[in-house]
């Protein structure tokens, strides 16, 4: 099995801390894999969108049977079973899988391990935390980035409603989301991006969170 793990963003604040998740994770995810770091500064800015259009284009990770896509201040709570996610993804057919988030930072209530009565469930949208794809999965996904929006936002939105991914959350394997994120200043770009998509905000919160 050959897989990636992408970080599209490293760095301060507390880049220490983040070190540290960065080690714990490396020994959870137990197995051989290939690393994609943005380690961004003063000296080198960029934003997630940025490096991810620049650097992660489907066709260089078209070869991989499983890419991990995660932000720099996600904890997994345990050891990857990738026997598990392979099966999910491609005997399954699953599109995309997700950890439900254990604490409760999240803006997305319904993505919380609480909120899960079955192992998984299939939802229509899905903060980007950490995320698995299989290949061509991660093409269509990458294939909704835009420039004027590095930040992704509205994406996480419309994972079903534009991209039809079929999108796995997952009661038993979870993270700790550790950091609040910044200001409202992208949603402007998130605006734009809706227009684009040919949706409204107003279409977009009325999807349900669960499909049977």
């Amino acid at each position: 099995m050959k897989l990636l793990w992408i970080i599209p963003g490293f760095g301060e604040p507390h880049k220490t801390q983040k070190e540290y998740f960065f080690s714990e994770n490396r020994k959870k995810i137990g197995t051989v894999i290939d690393v994609k770091i943005f380690e961004y500064s003063k000296e080198n800015p960029g934003i997630v969108g940025q490096f991810l259009k620049s650097h992660c284009q489907p066709w260089k990770v078209r070869d991989y049977d499983i890419i991990m896509v995660s932000l720099d201040d996600v904890e997994l709570t345990s050891k990857i079973n990738w026997q598990k996610m392979y099966d999910y993804l491609y005997h399954d057919d699953w599109d995309m899988l997700l950890p439900s988030v254990s604490n409760n930072n999240t803006v997305f209530p319904h993505i919380r391990t609480t909120a899960l009565s079955k192992p998984i469930v299939q939802t229509t949208t899905a903060e980007f935390f950490c995320y698995f794809f299989k290949p061509k999965s991660y093409a269509t996904w990458w294939g909704y980035l835009r420039d004027y929006n590095p930040w992704l936002w509205g994406m996480d939105l419309n994972l079903y409603m534009n991209m039809l991914l079929k999108v796995g959350l997952m009661k038993d394997f979870t993270i700790i989301h550790h950091y609040k994120g910044g200001s409202e200043a992208g949603s402007q770009d998130r605006i734009k991006y809706f227009e684009e998509m040919g949706v409204t905000m107003e279409q977009v919160a009325a999807q349900k969170c669960f499909l049977a």
